[in-house]
């Protein structure tokens, strides 16, 4: 692949893995839960007679909710946008090898996405999306020439 070909996907790569740093910087550091719970004495009788001064309001970051075993999740998308980034950099790496390690780390980044798509993997979907249009762009690079 030559130096001139290799920008546009090296640029996109790199996009890719700043928006992998975003969602995850968001997602550890965003508040993303809120709660209220009752702190006074009587919180079994009826909503009339508590304390409403007594009502404390909270928001809480996924590392503080669930503990900072959370961040090994959030790392998986940056390490593998990293290994494209990384393979885009390499040349000593043959085209085709380059392809399909690439077309592997899209198979596994959507996959994460799809199975966490409930909780996180939303978030990581951009970055996704256009790892994927790096591997496109790799694939009809090759298939003109």
């Amino acid at each position: 692949m030559s130096k001139v070909s290799n920008v546009l996907p090296t640029m996109t790569a790199w996009a890719a893995h700043l928006l992998a740093w975003v969602a995850g910087a968001w997602i550890a550091f965003a508040p993303l839960s809120q709660g209220v719970y009752y702190s006074g004495s009587g919180a079994g009788g009826s909503s009339s007679t508590l304390n409403s001064e007594e009502w404390t309001h909270y928001t809480e970051t996924l590392i503080e909710s669930n503990g900072l075993w959370v961040v090994s999740y959030l790392i998986i998308p940056l390490i593998l946008t990293g290994i494209v980034v990384f393979t885009l950099h390499r040349a000593d790496i043959g085209k085709v090898w380059r392809k399909v390690l690439i077309w592997v780390i899209v198979i596994a980044l959507f996959g994460f996405c799809v199975l966490t798509v409930f909780s996180i993997g939303i978030f990581y979907l951009p970055a996704a999306l256009v790892i994927a249009a790096v591997a496109d762009s790799l694939a009809r690079d090759t298939a003109q020439r």
